[in-house]
């Protein structure tokens, strides 16, 4: 999240030294040295967050009162939840700066993002439902062809992908109708291009995010789904 957001400061002041065409001055260049070692710093502790984060959830998970506390789907639950929040997180991130930028561009993008948010909500409700029949179908001995279960389940995340690129080109096109109007400068509209698609980006991840999410809580020992009270201490998270 902090990486995201250093990004586009730096980019920024580039920006603005290349379109204003002067020579970097002595605050100029202690702008761009602090953003390269925020860089730097944010993606250090990304790589760190991302290795270390297994051993914190098994640790975490083993001090809870959970039922079946080796159910590997608990740890695929925690991981997604992860997942999920820093998405939105970066994009809220990203959106804040976006409206430093331009009010009106970043109330906008704000509400593209709401649109994104309720379409792939009902993605989620409906691959929930899905993964629950499969649970069902487990049980009662009726077989599903593992290419159904992984193409709806693929399938879903990828609509959710189409649909969030749709509003990001919508997003591009309003910003070039605004930079045409004069309501934003030709710097700040090239650092909301990039915001705009570094937002589509973690939209798209949040959509195959949400829906691994749904296939780990319908059968994690968290789930209130009945038919799964019964399942084996171990999941297969091939399933």
């Amino acid at each position: 999240m902090l990486f995201r957001s250093a990004e586009l400061g730096l980019a920024k002041i580039f920006t603005d030294l290349v379109l204003s065409g002067s020579t970097a001055n002595k605050l100029s260049i202690s702008m761009i040295i602090f953003f390269v070692l925020l860089s730097l710093m944010a993606r250090l502790s990304h790589y760190f967050q991302r290795t270390q984060r297994i051993s914190f959830l098994s640790q975490s998970i083993s001090a809870t009162n959970l039922r079946y506390k080796e159910n590997s789907w608990n740890h695929s639950l925690a991981i997604e939840i992860i997942n999920i929040f820093t998405h939105i997180l970066q994009v809220l991130v990203v959106l804040l700066f976006l409206g430093s930028l331009s009010i009106a561009m970043g109330l906008i993008t704000l509400s593209g993002f709401i649109v994104v948010l309720w379409f792939q909500g009902n993605l989620y409700v409906n691959q929930e439902d899905f993964q629950r029949e499969l649970v069902r179908a487990k049980y009662k001995s009726r077989l599903i062809p593992v290419e159904t279960r992984l193409l709806t389940r693929i399938r879903s995340g990828e609509i959710g992908v189409l649909f969030s690129g749709f509003i990001s080109i919508l997003l591009l096109v309003i910003l070039v109708l605004i930079y045409s109007h004069g309501l934003i400068s030709a710097a700040n509209s090239i650092i909301t291009f990039f915001g705009i698609r570094l937002i589509g980006t973690n939209l798209n991840s949040l959509s195959s995010s949400t829906m691994r999410f749904a296939r780990a809580l319908v059968n994690s020992s968290v789930s209130t789904f009945k038919v799964t009270e019964s399942s084996s201490n171990i999941e297969n998270l091939m399933g």
